[in-house]
């Protein structure tokens, strides 16, 4: 935890998995309702935070893990992941016209995807 009564911080490792993400936006859901997110925002972070940990996980390596920062403070939420992959990370294309991008770039104000040294990542933050 920060040392700042305002600021929450938390760190989360998840098996790298479909079937852990609910995890990840239940923790999400938190920390955006202690940073006093309405329900429509807290609806957003969660559905962003889904398509960002999906995307990340998608050549995960059999036994690796996802691991989440969520930061609040004031207005903003920062969430930050990253999970071993095996093989090249196609990094979502935000400026076409997928679904993903779509949804993306509706519910929060910024998202990034990068892959480095076997490593698929993101950051996104969402304001109130």
């Amino acid at each position: 935890m920060s040392d700042d009564p305002e600021t929450v911080s938390l760190q989360l490792t998840l098996e790298a998995s479909t079937d852990s993400v609910r995890y990840a936006r239940l923790v999400a859901s938190a920390v955006a309702d202690d940073a006093g997110f309405d329900v429509d925002e807290i609806d957003d972070l969660k559905i962003a935070i889904d398509e960002a940990c999906v995307a990340v996980i998608e050549g995960s390596t059999p036994t690796g893990s996802l691991m989440l920062s969520f930061v609040a403070g004031g207005e903003i939420v920062d969430v930050s992941g990253s999970c071993e992959i095996e093989g090249e990370f196609d990094e979502p294309d935000l400026t076409d016209s997928s679904l993903q991008s779509q949804i993306l770039r509706a519910v929060v104000d910024e998202v990034t995807f990068s892959s480095s040294g076997g490593s698929a990542s993101f950051r996104m933050r969402k304001r109130r």
